[in-house]
């Protein structure tokens, strides 16, 4: 579990790499041959041979481009060897060019012990005060077994401490500048500790890496000696990466040996001089990356990275809001026939062993994230001079690797732009990480790593085993438990394959989610060798058996047709066994079953009299009412299907439906006939009226008992909804009776069993909810309330009617449960209104985790035996195709069981069904594997029936894939991106509503409105994508405050101080890109009649809201505001400096924030942790944390 064995690496197979053998001829050519031999350790190489052929690769070639220029005076970069990759053809080149030596690094007189820190040694210092734990750490473990000699390991080791300065160098931090002081190697001892087994050697070893570095005091290497017995013993050394990289690690051993033998005879040292000390690297490094050599690399960088955005892949638990870098590795290797073919794809591709790992990770990481531009950090040796390669040090380097992976390319292609990439990037690969983050200006991020969160490391340095005279060393892997990045793949050739582990941030993903990526990897890369001509799409990514298993989850063996009777005589069979029973609730009203199925039988005979029958559609246009019911009873009675019209509705909108339905009777009120745009539909009254005009009192002239058999089946339709769409025609969607039976009949079975149901009417008759509502409990029974009228945007009146009507069953929306959910938790002593109440199902909207806990919070005081279900369902699947309960008793959070911990932000919207098709699925067609998001398709018996409206009227359903013969042959696209659990439910990821339909994965609005949720200030809020005048877009929120902050918004200053509180809670949990660009604070979000969130009513966003562009001057005004403006001023070189001013939006950067620290903590006595700038980057939000230090006896 950690470090490859790097002893086990083969020789390059050379047979069929190698052209027919010209011996060099000119004295040029001899001298280049003699450099290729000595880089890549062969002899007789023809002029005619491919460098990368023979074994080359990126680290060998700058170590070539290094020796031209010394030993011939010539310079040439990496990218002119991979384009001439022979002695023939780079003889070509040189014969051209004039002499130019390379830039020697100059010895320089030891004037002072102090000396300015190479750029990599700035950053590494930055992050080690930055985490503050030891994922710098560098831990190593060697078994040694023969006669060893105590003594003069630790003489050899303290030679090499005086050989190298970074190993006793520390690092020291006054009035903000920092500097390496070279100290003594007399502080070195090697401790000899006796132990008896594995497990104490574990734990000591564990004791020792986990102790953070005092970079200020310590030496930064720190060994220990374990003895078994005589001739068995352990030695575990810690070095910080401030001082060894994984280049220093083959110097080290090599050293250590030549020191141990020289110590066994009783001499010196037998190592030729340095030729230069680190600190003169570090000097000459400052003064080499001046303006004219910087400008050219970096104008490089700057256009190679411009617009890249972070790699945002699915994360198995909540993303914290600062970086965490605990970590954990799982080994793997690839077959060595992979690896062969791998090797061969190589050449044939005139590409290396890494390119063709890097266009497969980042086929994998594109299927995982959905982006398609996707930036790999690739660590390079950085030793392009010849003077630094025997150095202990760290001179490794980050390259950013920007792989474009858009427009599903053939593998072959992808291959030669990802081969353009590191081509060009090996070309500028000495410009310092740190360089290239402060030239981009990038926002700052406490949440992830700059430019790069995924790292491939493909290892070709120098082979690193320990051998000493009369002792077997064998260096054993040792992790110390830490993610420097989100993943990291290590890979390295043995003889056994290519080998490696994924070290993963254990904040962030689980073991399982490592294992599959390995895995995905593995399935990549085996069909790129198969098929290099295959498009990206067409790859496959999951292996047979995940394959097989995942469909086992989307169409379970168990899959049955469910046998139901439909809900016309279900309600009968109620009738006959309770006949006296409420049915129906309206105010004082009481109606029996019996009453209401006379009404219904009245109605129904009527329309069967008027030649309704089977299939034939029936407008409703009633308000919620005894009469809504009734007529709903009547027409299915009668066989036929009814049509929800909303008399609210507009009457252009109402003609629409009329229209649109080609129905022949509408159902309705007198009190309505006079708005209605009828054309040649007959109107048949639901009430008596006097001056009908000709137009029916149904109720009063039908008998009342049952009509028997009028054809109905499971086929024939039961209703029709109509769904209004931007700038067309509403859509039609009907439901069969089966489809609509066998809905009621599962949630019936899994939620209702057993309960003494009382329903309660709320949703508007046009709205899907009403179904639900409605049908369920003509399917459950007991009885059904009516809301009151009104009741239904007053949550209070809308409570008392829940305790009035004794209600122990309520649907409702979001948005809605939100309303109560805040009621009740300002008026505490009204939860018990919910006494009698057992289930709500929430539906209609994606359910947030947070409304979900407070709901629990609620539920759990008031001692609520309450259950709530989140609903999903679209207009064509039925709300309640899938459900989820969520936990709301004392043993969970309230969202979830406590032992399951999840990221997604809104609840899951599905457990585990035997009777629904669900497949998610990728942008390719592909089965999305588990945790990785990918659009939902439904299948199934419940579905809306495909056949009544056109194709193109329903584009969203498709023929069933991956062969399926359950269900009807047809799936329903839904739209909305979701992904499995691991223990088998779904969660909403993004609706197709937050992404606008346009698939914009990058930024889900949803998301960033449950991170606005979860601050003190916010009662309620969503987050759109508006359009802007400039014919763009941004984010807008729109918020709702808590009681008393709602009234610090009243003035405009006080609104931007409102979005500088805002955005200063949001940066601790959102990339900066992600913060809203403009803020809208409302008394309360604008719903629809339906209760869900009217989107269209939202105002405006006014422009001197949007965040980051307020100019607006607030001036300090406690003394330490005063302080700490002047503090910013001095460091940033600004005239001025704000209350709302952001630090790093004013070009502070990460050596900026160490003045600022070292200035605080010298002028206002506070100490002061750098990441705390991080955290509150706003100078009013610093000054605040500032005080609590202080007053905490933070000096």
């Amino acid at each position: 579990n950690g470090k490859l064995d790097r002893r086990g690496l083969p020789a390059p197979d050379l047979s069929g790499s190698r052209e027919a053998y010209v011996a060099p001829r000119t004295e040029l050519e001899r001298r280049l041959a003699a450099i290729f031999s000595d880089v890549l350790g062969l002899q007789h190489i023809g002029v005619h041979d491919n460098f990368f052929d023979l074994g080359g690769h990126s680290l060998l070639a700058s170590q070539v481009v290094s020796k031209i220029a010394r030993e011939l005076g010539i310079q040439i970069s990496i990218a002119s060897l991979f384009q001439r990759p022979t002695i023939h053809q780079l003889c070509e080149l040189i014969e051209g060019l004039d002499a130019r030596p390379q830039w020697e690094i100059s010895p320089a007189p030891a004037e002072s012990a102090e000396a300015v820190l190479s750029f990599a040694q700035e950053r590494m210092w930055f992050l080690h005060n930055f985490v503050k734990g030891v994922p710098y750490n560098t831990p190593g473990l060697v078994r040694l077994t023969g006669e060893l000699d105590v003594a003069a390991l630790e003489r050899a080791l303290r030679a090499l401490i005086v050989r190298h300065e970074p190993l006793r160098t520390n690092f020291v931090e006054k009035g903000g500048v920092l500097s390496q002081v070279v100290g003594s190697e007399a502080r070195f001892q090697l401790p000899l500790t006796s132990l008896r087994d594995e497990g104490e050697l574990s734990r000591a070893m564990k004791a020792a890496f986990q102790t953070p570095f005092d970079l200020e005091r310590d030496l930064m290497i720190q060994a220990h000696l374990y003895r078994f017995d005589s001739r068995n013993h352990a030695l575990f050394a810690t070095i910080h990466h401030i001082a060894f990289d994984g280049w220093s690690q083959s110097v080290f051993f090599r050293e250590l040996a030549a020191c141990y033998a020289a110590s066994l005879r009783g001499e010196d040292t037998p190592l030729p001089a340095l030729e230069i000390s680190y600190r003169e690297y570090s000097r000459w490094e400052r003064a080499y990356f001046q303006d004219a050599v910087l400008a050219e690399h970096l104008r490089y960088w700057r256009h190679q990275l411009a617009g890249a955005q972070p790699l945002l892949l699915p994360t198995t638990f909540p993303r914290p809001p600062i970086q965490d870098f605990a970590g954990a590795v799982v080994n793997f290797t690839l077959p060595q026939s992979l690896t062969e073919r791998l090797k061969r794809l190589s050449v044939e591709t005139d590409t290396t062993l890494y390119m063709v790992l890097l266009a497969a990770w980042a086929v994998v990481l594109q299927r995982y994230s959905g982006q398609e531009d996707i930036c790999v950090g690739a660590p390079v040796a950085n030793r392009s001079h010849v003077q630094t390669e025997g150095l202990i040090g760290l001179f490794v380097n980050t390259l950013v690797m920007r792989v474009d992976v858009a427009g599903n390319p053939r593998f072959r292609d992808l291959l030669a732009r990802v081969r353009k990439t590191a081509v060009e990037a090996y070309a500028h690969q000495e410009v310092p990480f740190e360089k290239i983050v402060e030239e981009l200006q990038l926002a700052r991020d406490t949440v992830r790593s700059p430019l790069a969160q995924v790292v491939l490391n493909f290892h070709n340095t120098p082979h690193s085993a320990l051998e000493l005279p009369g002792v077997t060393a064998f260096q054993v892997p040792v992790h110390n438990g830490t993610s420097k990045f989100e993943l990291t793949l290590d890979v390295a050739e043995t003889s056994a394959g290519l080998s490696g582990f994924i070290e993963y941030a254990t904040a962030l993903f689980s073991e399982s989610f490592a294992r599959g990526l390995l895995g995905h990897l593995e399935v990549v890369l085996d069909a790129a060798c198969r098929e290099p001509g295959a498009f990206i799409d067409d790859l496959p990514l999951l292996t047979p058996r995940e394959e097989q298993e995942l469909l086992a989850r989307s169409r379970p063996e168990a899959f049955i047709a469910m046998d139901v009777e439909l809900l016309p005589r279900v309600f009968e069979q109620r009738v006959r066994a309770h006949p006296e029973a409420v049915a129906l609730v309206h105010g004082d009203e009481r109606v029996s079953y019996r009453a209401l199925n006379g009404r219904a039988n009245q109605i129904a005979r009527h329309l069967r009299a008027s030649g309704v029958g089977p299939n034939s559609l029936v407008g409703l246009c009633v308000g919620r009412s005894n009469a809504w019911v009734s007529g709903v009873l009547g027409i299915l009675k009668a066989g036929g299907a009814y049509v929800p019209i909303d008399p609210d509705a507009s009457a252009e909108a109402i003609y629409d439906v009329l229209y649109e339905s080609k129905v022949r009777f509408l159902l309705t009120e007198s009190r309505l006939v006079e708005g209605l745009p009828v054309d040649d539909q007959e109107l048949l009254l639901l009430d008596p009226h006097p001056d009908a005009s000709g137009d029916t009192a149904v109720l009063e002239r039908q008998e009342s008992h049952d009509l028997g058999d009028v054809g109905l089946t499971s086929e024939c339709l039961a209703y029709v909804l109509f769904a209004s769409e931007a700038g067309g025609a509403p859509r039609a969607v009907a439901f069969q009776h089966g489809a609509v039976a066998r809905r009621m009949a599962e949630c019936h079975e899994q939620y209702l069993a057993g309960v003494d149901a009382r329903f309660l009417l709320k949703a508007p008759p046009s709205f899907d909810l009403s179904v639900a509502e409605l049908f369920q409990w003509m399917f459950s029974g007991g009885s059904l309330s009516v809301l009151a009228p009104g009741a239904e945007r007053a949550p209070s009146a809308l409570l008392d009617q829940v305790k009035r009507d004794l209600i122990r069953v309520l649907y409702t929306v979001p948005a809605e449960l939100s309303a109560w959910v805040g009621l009740l938790e300002r008026e505490g002593d009204r939860v018990h209104a919910l006494d009698t109440l057992r289930l709500i199902f929430c539906g209609g909207d994606t359910l947030p985790v947070t409304l979900a806990r407070r709901l629990g919070a609620l539920a759990r005081a008031g001692g609520l035996s309450l259950r709530l279900i989140n609903l999903f369902g679209t207009k064509e699947t039925g709300l309640g195709v899938c459900s989820f309960e969520c936990a709301l008793d004392a043993n969970g959070d309230g969202a979830e069981p406590s032992d399951a911990p999840r990221s997604h932000e809104r609840m899951p919207i599905r457990g585990p069904s035997a009777r629904t098709l669900l497949y998610v699925v990728q942008s390719n067609g592909s089965l999305a594997p588990v945790g990785v998001p990918g659009e939902l398709y439904v299948g199934g018996e419940q579905l809306a029936s495909r056949s009544f409206a056109s194709a193109a009227a329903n584009p969203g359903f498709v023929p069933a894939p991956f062969g399926s013969q359950h269900g009807n042959g047809w799936v329903f696209r839904t739209g909305d991106l979701v992904r499995w659990l691991p223990e088998g439910s779904l969660e909403l990821v993004g609706s197709a509503r937050e992404r606008g339909g346009d698939g914009d994965r990058r930024v889900d609005r949803g998301f960033v409105a449950s991170r606005l949720l979860r601050l003190e200030v916010v009662h309620d809020a969503v987050v759109v994508m508006a359009p802007t005048r400039q014919g763009g877009s941004r984010l807008v929120a729109y918020v709702v405050l808590r009681e008393p902050f709602a009234t610090e918004v009243e003035h405009r200053e006080a609104r931007k101080a409102m979005v500088a509180r805002i955005n200063a809670g949001l940066r601790s949990t959102l990339a900066e890109y992600m913060l809203p660009a403009a803020y809208v604070f409302m008394g309360s979000l604008p719903l629809t009649a339906h209760g869900r969130i009217h989107w269209k009513a939202f105002p405006e966003a006014e422009d001197d809201l949007e965040q980051g562009r307020d100019d607006s001057y607030v001036a300090p005004r406690g003394p330490i505001e005063k302080a700490l403006a002047g503090i910013w001023q001095q460091v940033l070189r600004r005239a001025r400096i704000g209350l709302r001013d952001n630090f790093f939006d004013l070009g502070g950067h990460s050596l900026s924030a160490v003045q600022v620290v070292s200035a605080i903590r010298r002028e206002l006595g506070v100490r002061v942790p750098i990441t705390l700038l991080f955290e509150a980057p706003v100078l009013e939000e610093l000054a605040r944390a500032v005080e609590v230090l202080r007053q905490q006896g933070g000096g």
